[in-house]
Order: C-alpha cells, then structure tokens, then sequence
C-alpha cells in the first residue's frame, strides 16, 4: 500500500529498546525464578536502554488489573536529562582564519560562543543546552489465562469515537477483546492521564529552555509505545488514543493564541503555537495479532505515521485473527507497517503482499511455528541482525569494513546501538537463569523466555 509506505525510517536502536521494554513488563520479583535482586538489575539498565546515561526518571509507574494486584498491565515512566551540546561552528571558523591569514592578525574571539560553568569562552563552538525527554507506554502480553479470554473474543465492535458508516464500509471497526482490554479497569484513562501530564511539564520546561537560550526546534517529547502479543495489540489502540489527544491538545493551545495572531504575524512561528508532531509517537509492536479493519488500519496511519510491526517470521500469532473473521465481512487489515526478522539475520522492511501471504501461508505448517511467538526468538533475532549487518562494530560478519570512517553522528549510533544489544543480551542470561530455577513460577504461555 503506498500510502503506509512513506513516512519516518525504521529504527533499529528503537527496536532494540521496545523489545527490552516488552520484555522488562512481564518480569515479576520472586516469579519464573526471578530475585529481587536479578529483577531490580534489569531496571538499573533503563538509562543504557534507551542509549544515555544519567538519566532523570521523573516518575516510574505501574499498573495494575484491578481484579488481581500480582498482574501487572501496563509500565510508563518519563525521562528527562540535561546535557550540553557543543557545536563546531565551521563557518566562523573558516572566516576566522581567513581574517586572521589576510590581516595577520590573531585569533579573534568568536562572538557566538558563550560563558559555561564560569569557564571563559570556548573558541569556535557554539555552547547550547537542552533535554532530553522521553516517555514510554509499555504493555504486557498474553500472561494468563484472563488475557487468553480476551484474545479469542474475535469479533469486532466500532472503534470509538463511533464514525464512519456500517454500510459503505467506511467505519472503523476493532477486535473486541483487545478494545476491552485497553479501556477496562480504566486502565485507558490512567495512562491518558500520565502521558498528557508529562507531555505538558515537559513541553512547558523546554519553551522555557528554548527562550532562555534563543533556539528553535520543537518542544514536544517523543512517546514510545511497544508490547508483544497481546500488549502489542493494546499498545496499538493506546497509540491511536495518545496520538488523538496530544493533536487535542495541541489545537487548543493553537487556539489560545489565535487572538494574538491576527494582529501579529510572527506569533505562528514561534515555538509555543509549534503543532504536535504526528511522527513524535513511535509505535513498535512485536508479535501482534491484526486490530482491526481497513478503515482503523487508515485512521491510525494517518494518527500514527511512525508505527511498526516487527514480526518473526515463523510466529504465527500476526497470521490472527484470519482476515475475513470480521464484522459483516470486513476483513481484518494490519495498520502501520511490517519488519519481517529472521534468526539467521535476515530481515525485510516493508514486505510485499506476496511475501507476506508467504510468510503467513508458511507459519501455519510449522510445528515450531507458537514458540517462534516468545520474546526469546525476537530477541535473538535483532542480536543476529546486528552480529550479520556489522552495526555494532562497523564490520560485516565475514569482517568486511562497511565504512572507512565513521562521522560523530554514526559513532552516537553505534555506541547507542552497542548498549541496547548489551542490555537485551544481560536480558537473556538473566531469564534463562530464572527459567533453569526448578522454584520459578508457571504462567500460561510465558512470553518472556
């Protein structure tokens, strides 16, 4: 479809992070072996996770079903971090030293630097600060026998806001149980409440930055949503939800400042009438089962551009529900787009409708085709990925060397790439630990392994 075709690029780092995440969100203390001092190992790694270190959690909450305070639905939590970004001003400098060849004089002081921490001014750089804000809304997966229930109530109810019409086919329409799952317990309304509380402090403390420092840019925090399985179908609907109410929220605050534009202009340029960016919601699911029809697949692309389905390509859980169990024969449609990995290393971004009528026609002959559903088997796939692709170390696994020189930014990848495989293969050892433990608790279909 060329239309989910474009839009921003499939991120691997990204990937890396909301697997480990997806993950993190089943893991109990004092469950599948797991101690509290294993577990609380793995949340120290939250910062190197998401590729800095020394980050401000500002606040970690969970959620919980409100029938059973053991089962934990849902994880979010904000991160904030300040840093300092030093720029080489390249043109100041070539002006510089031309001046300085032409008149033989000296080094004349670069008038866009400024004064930090009391040092004198650093020649040739500008000196900036800003934050580092992040949110991320991650969602459990098929844990137990209640979450079962809701992945076989197949049918599809309309996706609220009702709209669209039954009869042409233009009506947004969604899987029951996965609906349910997200807007009962109101589970809904406390991670609505979470996110918009923190999009508004953040976004409010980095206008400030932005005045005090005179820079552009947009105030708006990026918002990851991820899940596996079942979490990945709640993650979808949340993502739809979240992307809705920000672009709310964004309007209104356009609209308070309305009055002021007619009499001036430039008010629309400046940082705080900014619109949300759509593109700001990343949306990384794995093993997802299909949503909803075509019309909800169309609303959340356009809500959610930067949504992504990673898939592995022996799970059979993304081959459900079958296309044409839908209401009034509407068939199922995936919404957003596909990564297809393999163990071997092997991937495919945006597979065609053939392949991916393969893959699906595939997984239903495989025996091995329902375990290929834990999070076990995505993990080692993106760890082959990296191994086979050289992304952590510049070179291919034959030892070919894919670039002779790596720019800053590439090294900032690389290093952020290298501690998301890092935390997802300490991940590893400590779940097949907890597993190996004869103590461990059991749990229907477990998806972290």
């Amino acid at each position: 479809e060329p239309s989910v075709m474009d839009g921003p690029p499939f991120c691997m780092s990204t990937a890396s992070r909301a697997l480990y995440l997806s993950t993190l969100v089943y893991l109990e203390p004092n469950t599948r072996g797991l101690t509290p001092e294993k577990y609380e190992a793995l949340f120290q790694r939250l910062d190197y996770v998401v590729g800095e270190r020394g980050l401000d959690i500002k606040e970690f909450k969970e959620f919980y079903n409100k029938t059973g305070k053991d089962e934990i639905r849902c994880i979010c939590f904000a991160m904030t971090k300040k840093k300092e970004n030093i720029k080489e001003n390249d043109q100041d400098e070539n002006e510089e030293t031309k001046d300085s060849a032409s008149s033989g004089e000296g080094e004349k002081k670069d008038e866009g630097t400024h004064e930090m921490d009391g040092e004198k001014n650093m020649k040739k750089h500008n000196v900036s600060k800003s934050k580092f804000n992040r949110i991320f809304v991650c969602f459990r997966g098929t844990d137990t026998a209640k979450n079962v229930v809701a992945d076989i109530k197949a049918w599809t109810v309309p996706h609220p806001p009702v709209r669209g019409s039954v009869f042409n086919g233009s009506r947004p329409m969604v899987h029951h149980g996965f609906l349910n799952s997200w807007r009962n317990d109101k589970l809904s309304e406390q991670v609505l409440d979470f996110v918009k509380k923190y999009v508004k402090e953040m976004r409010e403390s980095e206008l400030e930055e932005m005045e005090e420092n005179g820079s552009n840019g947009s105030p708006w925090p990026v918002i990851t949503v991820t899940g596996h399985s079942l979490g990945g179908s709640i993650a979808t609907l949340a993502s739809w939800d979240i992307a809705s109410k920000l672009q709310d929220m964004s309007l209104s605050l356009a609209q308070n400042h309305s009055f002021f534009a007619k009499k001036d202009d430039s008010i629309l340029s400046q940082p705080n009438t900014i619109p949300f960016p759509k593109e700001n919601v990343r949306l990384y699911s794995f093993g997802c089962p299909r949503v909803g029809n075509g019309p909800f697949a169309d609303s959340l692309n356009d809500f959610v551009p930067n949504a992504w389905n990673i898939i592995h390509d022996n799970d059979i859980v993304p081959a459900v529900p079958a296309k044409h169990s839908g209401f009034l024969g509407q068939p199922f449609k995936r919404a957003g787009r596909q990564v297809i990995i393999k163990e071997n290393g092997d991937f495919l971004i945006n597979p065609s409708r053939k392949e991916r009528r393969l893959r699906a026609v595939k997984v239903l002959r495989l025996k091995t085709s329902v375990a290929a559903h834990e999070t076990g088997h995505y993990r080692r796939g993106l760890l082959s990925i990296f191994e086979k692709e050289g992304l952590l170390d510049n070179c291919d696994d034959e030892g070919v060397v894919l670039r002779e020189s790596l720019s800053k930014g590439e090294e900032t990848q690389i290093n952020s790439l290298k501690l998301a495989a890092e935390s997802l293969d300490v991940m590893g050892q400590i779940i097949m630990d907890a597993r190996n433990d004869p103590s461990r608790s059991f749990r229907v279909l477990p998806g972290a392994t």
